[in-house]
């Protein structure tokens, strides 16, 4: 062998140990190890927000996610583990049946649909939406996962304003304000970052809410058995704000009763398979029926796969409520429906269901814009900031572990909250599930 051909080679050699060096990263420090969790393997140096050493934006999503289908543990260009599952430990690498990182996120083809349609309670076809292709988090937020990002709050990480786009959609802009015209997705706003605490100790009774007629919460102040737990108590913010972090966004109403619906199937449940099917029992969902006592939480994916999505998402229905990027807007008057032999909980005489307001059309589409004639809050009816109305309130879906009315999880159910308060049952069993952009590159405009 030539000299230049051996030193070829010593260099290959060398890189070679380099890589595997890099890929290994440094020994846990003894915190860590004592903690129970142990770092994940990355081959790049990252930011907490989920964004590259050289500052290079991570919205393309990652290019290795697609051999199983759009399932993708990930972001960045690097495919490195979001930041919430940088370790590896319970509530962070152990969800589902399959043991699997909690972080997973599954693909969701784009389509069109009717919004709240279920075929059975809701049969108002006024309201289809377009979606693009995005990916949606197969877990629900867990008490694991959010523990990392109270941490990194509390070292000082903040939103950056305008964080938290749909970046992925028209060109960087976002999506469409379907409640005021011309108008595109902002993204964060720094004045709402007052509304994160900045010391261990509030986010402790921040988190274990002020319904006083809650009994459980989730969050412990320690590292204890409930880390596979969904966190609940999350407000508005605080959800919106560990998205951002996590390297994710939001989801839409849209785009959350899309993938619940399994687009143009308009399931009447999550896993209703056929899309009529009023099926609904203990190995479905987590709610209160013959499941549970009252308010009692399950692991994330405790009736994965059977109480799947179209798509793979576990607890669309059941164990905590999910923030939606929007604002709630509904008609203002109740309608009655009479029910049926057919009616998917035959226990309950009637529904009252306030009439959305949605916005046509509607192609990648969030109402951004809240009502501007609601009336505010009284004071002394809120606990830590009375500057909110009814027309503030933010959406929340999905039902929870407290609904003893079946119809509350149907893909139709939608209410509103106070995005800061939690001393409604609306707002304290709010949870947290985090989208992302699909795998490629931007959507030409």
């Amino acid at each position: 062998m030539s000299a230049h051909s051996k030193t070829l080679a010593l260099g290959i050699i060398a890189l070679a140990m380099h890589c595997r060096s890099r890929q290994a990263g440094p020994a846990p420090s003894s915190a860590v190890r004592e903690s129970g969790l142990l770092p994940l393997t990355s081959n790049v140096d990252s930011h907490p927000d989920g964004s590259s050493s050289d500052g290079s934006p991570n919205d393309e999503g990652p290019s290795g996610c697609v051999s199983d289908g759009g399932s993708c543990a990930g972001v960045g260009p690097n495919h490195e583990p979001p930041p919430s599952c940088r370790l590896a430990g319970p509530g962070l690498s152990d969800c589902g049946p399959n043991k699997e990182s909690c972080c997973t996120s599954l693909e969701v083809p784009g389509g069109t649909f009717y919004r709240s349609y279920d075929g059975v309670t809701f049969t108002d076809k006024s309201y289809p939406a377009t979606v693009s292709t995005f990916r949606l988090d197969k877990y629900e937020v867990t008490v694991g996962r959010f523990r990392q990002f109270v941490k990194a709050v509390v070292a000082g990480w903040r939103p950056a304003a305008g964080s938290g786009k749909h970046a992925h959609l028209d060109a960087g802009r976002g999506v469409a304000d379907s409640c005021s015209s011309g108008r595109v997705e902002s993204g964060w706003d720094d004045s709402w970052t007052r509304n994160l605490a900045t010391q261990a100790d509030s986010w402790n009774v921040r988190l274990q809410c002020f319904d006083s007629m809650l009994e459980f919460n989730s969050w412990t102040a320690d590292v204890g058995p409930n880390e596979n737990l969904p966190v609940n108590c999350v407000d508005w913010f605080e959800a919106y704000a560990f998205c951002i972090w996590d390297g994710g966004f939001l989801s839409t109403e849209a785009e959350w009763n899309y993938a619940a619906s399994g687009g143009s199937e308009q399931r009447a449940y999550p896993w209703s398979n056929p899309p009529r099917s009023n099926t609904i029992d203990c190995s479905l969902a987590n709610f209160d029926g013959a499941c549970h006592s009252r308010d009692a939480l399950k692991a994330v994916g405790s009736e994965s796969p059977n109480g799947d999505g179209a798509w793979g998402q576990a607890d669309l229905a059941g164990n905590v409520s999910e923030w939606s990027l929007d604002f709630y807007r509904q008609k203002g008057d109740i309608h009655e429906r009479s029910v049926g032999p057919d009616d998917p909980d035959p226990l309950v005489h009637a529904l009252a269901q306030m009439i959305p307001e949605y916005k046509t059309p509607c192609i990648d589409c969030a109402c951004l814009t809240p009502k501007q004639e609601a009336r505010f809050l009284p004071h002394g009816s809120c606990n830590y900031d009375c500057s909110r109305s009814a027309a503030f309130y933010r959406v929340l879906r999905g039902g929870e572990a407290d609904d003893n009315v079946r119809a509350r999880l149907l893909v139709s159910w939608r209410t509103g909250a106070n995005p800061t308060a939690r001393e409604s049952f609306a707002s304290a069993d709010a949870g947290v599930r985090c989208a992302r952009p699909r795998v490629g590159g931007h959507r030409k405009p």
